[in-house]
């Protein structure tokens, strides 16, 4: 089966990213499926001439216009099924009716919460947010909440022509149970299954036994939504653990200001890494901190505790899914930056307790490192939405 992934990679890379990649890799390997990749990447965007990016904006955003590459591809390789990832800002969104014109099966991919807010995360001021959604996109404008008032502008137009071209999805995929049931109440009429990911983590990594640890690890983009903040503040109350913040985007300058600000000597900035090193890291680290103010349940929580290093993260309703406090991790409430100190301070010596905590969290993701059992649900799934199609119900 020849299968189309389609994503425009962001600027800094992403855990969707890693996903979209991965997805490719897995089917390749499977030896069942030909991968054919439509990407465009945001990264290569911003170290072009303007008159370029106005040109690639355009192209990416006038109603109706499909690229020739694209029509190409598709008339020369005729892929039955194609997975649609990240369209914003440089794939048109008008290639869902091209698609369904040459009779592709289309999935989208619901990484984030592109579906209700022009970016992506439902949240604002560090506050949760569905105001696009649930009253008017204009807010999104109103807010700046792409803090640039073109971007904000362009990413607001974006959502609302994606909402107009969702009944071209045939249905769409969720690796988060919980982002599943959620989406499904938000969007009613839709159809949306859960797909468990892919980690791909090296058994012998995961096989290796841990060697006594004195780190916290912080591994993610540098967003507002991350809430690399509270990372810092965390380390600032607990000077004598030391904390790794691995990534880079926006807030890197931010994390360099109040790291001099404060003094913070247990503090050391990492720049992003790639997979075998990040693992390595996951693996080291006594703690691995998830304070993401989303709803999310990110991958690197997962590979973490995959590697028996224990997640301590914020509470929400996605992670509370998933974790259950103090038997295969913690939780903590990110409005109060007391209590994610006071729980550090409680489990930092407790040895015995974090160890069994891990292997709790070893043994609930140890099942999503089977690529056989990843590509079996993957071919269940697309059979499903073939029938689900087919009988038009």
């Amino acid at each position: 089966m020849k299968v189309l992934v389609v994503h425009n990679f962001y600027r800094q890379k992403t855990g969707e990213d890693l996903m979209v990649g991965m997805l490719s890799r897995s089917l390749i390997k499977s030896g069942r499926y030909k991968v054919l990749e439509y990407h465009r990447y945001s990264a290569s965007f911003h170290a072009w001439p303007w008159w370029r990016k106005i040109w690639a904006l355009l192209c990416g955003n006038l109603p109706g216009w499909v690229d020739r590459e694209f029509k190409i591809l598709l008339k020369n390789q005729r892929p039955q099924l194609a997975i649609i990832h990240n369209l914003v800002p440089l794939i048109n969104p008008w290639i869902l009716p091209t698609l369904k014109r040459h009779g592709v099966l289309v999935i989208g991919s619901i990484y984030n919460f592109r579906l209700l807010c022009p970016r992506g995360t439902c949240v604002r001021d560090e506050q949760y947010c569905q105001l696009c959604y649930e009253r008017s996109p204009g807010f999104g404008l109103l807010h700046n909440c792409l803090h640039n008032w073109l971007y904000s502008l362009l990413y607001v137009y974006r959502f609302m022509v994606q909402r107009r071209l969702r009944c071209y999805f045939d249905a769409f995929i969720c690796s988060v149970k919980y982002r599943t049931d959620f989406m499904r109440h938000k969007i009613p009429g839709s159809k949306i299954f859960f797909l468990r990911h892919y980690l791909n983590v090296p058994s012998v990594l995961i096989e290796k036994p841990k060697a006594p640890t004195d780190h916290i690890l912080f591994a993610g983009r540098l967003v507002m939504e991350k809430g690399v903040r509270l990372a810092l503040e965390c380390a600032r109350a607990l000077p004598h653990i030391r904390f790794k913040i691995c990534g880079d985007g926006p807030q890197s300058e931010m994390c360099r200001r109040f790291i001099t600000r404060y003094q913070l000597t247990n503090v050391e900035l990492l720049p992003w890494q790639d997979r075998e090193n990040l693992f390595k890291l996951l693996h080291a680290a006594r703690l691995l901190i998830f304070p993401s103010l989303c709803l999310e349940f990110g991958l690197v929580m997962c590979e973490a505790m995959l590697l028996k290093t224990p997640v301590v993260a914020a509470r929400n309703a996605a992670s509370e899914t998933v974790i259950r406090h103090g038997q295969n991790g913690f939780l903590f409430d990110p409005r109060n930056i007391e209590t994610l100190v006071s729980l550090i301070r409680q489990v930092w010596d407790d040895r015995q307790r974090l160890d069994a905590v891990a292997a709790q969290a070893h043994d609930m993701v140890r099942p999503y490192n089977d690529l056989q059992r990843f590509t079996n649900d993957f071919e269940a799934l697309y059979r499903e939405i073939a029938q689900y199609k087919t009988s038009g119900s």
